[in-house]
């Protein structure tokens, strides 16, 4: 028996996807919410950073704010985004709490970035904390969080256990605890690391793997490897070769940049297979390959190619993994 890719899309209501910066984190993190709404699921894609390309695959062009606006849909299936940050948590826990006042005069005269950041860990805790809520209200099959770069995420995981050893007790102990039950729980959050198949790449997110485990004790869900090139069997024949065979006939010069471009790929290849090797040895999760999608933005047919490349993947997982 394989997994149904449903079934894995509503696991954990919060995946938190993390990953070396430019191997494309926030695109797979909008990948992954498209893939829940293809299954029925209603996802929520979260953005900590307003980053403009956790949107634009799905052809919206403004930037995310606090309430949440509809990216797609389709049948029962939809994907709703929303931004999180610190100062907009600390805003509505003051509402919350019959502050609203004091916390728009914060805000107001810029006073609020500042309490946000005036604690150690106070502005991870207030976004996981957010966070929480949301996996509270049950409104969504699956939140997806587009956390920071692998640095920055493994501080945003490891906040709210920093809080639980700073306070004592009072809100902040208890929003602590709270948000480390959450993460603590695999039936409630799993975090996903996001690499390319280059070795500095490869190294920090078999770093970031252990850090996760060992600093914050959250569960690891599959790697998923992205921006793979595709094994072309043709490559192993020589641009000369390939030539004759195919009754073509090309200049010195024109083979000789064609076999110069044949050798480079087929090297490019090989260091990709060794790194997917190096991968699988050193860190024993599952993984999901993702093609390279061509152009400088991807769009909602590549976002679609994505979302179904990361279906078959899981389609072939075993259930014990």
């Amino acid at each position: 028996m394989l997994v149904e890719v449903s079934e894995f899309c509503s696991r954990a209501p919060v995946v938190i996807v993390a990953g070396k910066g430019g191997a494309g984190k926030s695109t797979v993190s909008a990948a992954l919410a498209h893939l829940a709404a293809s299954q029925g699921l209603k996802a929520l894609l979260v953005d900590l950073e307003s980053r403009p390309e956790l949107t634009s695959g799905f052809d919206h062009e403004q930037l995310l704010s606090y309430e949440a606006v509809t990216l797609f849909s389709k049948g029962a299936g939809r994907v709703d985004g929303r931004l999180v940050t610190s100062e907009l948590a600390l805003v509505e826990y003051f509402n919350d709490h019959g502050m609203g006042k004091l916390g728009r005069s914060l805000q107001r005269t810029g006073l609020l970035e500042i309490v946000a950041t005036a604690v150690p860990g106070l502005r991870e805790l207030l976004i996981l904390g957010k966070v929480k809520q949301l996996e509270t209200a049950g409104s969504y099959d699956l939140i997806v969080v587009d956390a920071p770069a692998t640095g920055h995420a493994i501080t945003l995981l490891t906040s709210a256990a920093g809080m639980q050893d700073a306070a004592s007790s009072g809100p902040l102990r208890q929003q602590a605890n709270e948000v480390a039950a959450m993460l603590a729980d695999p039936k409630r959050s799993q975090v996903v690391l996001v690499t390319i198949a280059e070795e500095l790449a490869v190294s920090e997110t078999i770093e970031a793997a252990f850090a996760v485990e060992d600093k914050a004790g959250i569960r690891l869900g599959p790697v998923i490897v992205n921006g793979l090139y595709p094994d072309i069997a043709a490559l192993a024949i020589p641009a000369e070769t390939a030539a004759k065979d195919a009754g073509v006939s090309i200049s010195a010069s024109g083979l000789a940049q064609l076999e110069q471009a044949r050798l480079l790929q087929s090297s490019r290849l090989q260091r990709q297979k060794l790194e997917q090797d190096r991968l699988r040895a050193q860190l024993p999760l599952p993984s999901i390959a993702l093609p390279r999608i061509l152009g400088s933005q991807i769009d909602l047919e590549g976002l679609a190619e994505l979302s179904t490349a990361m279906a078959e993947a899981i389609s072939s997982m075993k259930p014990e993994l």
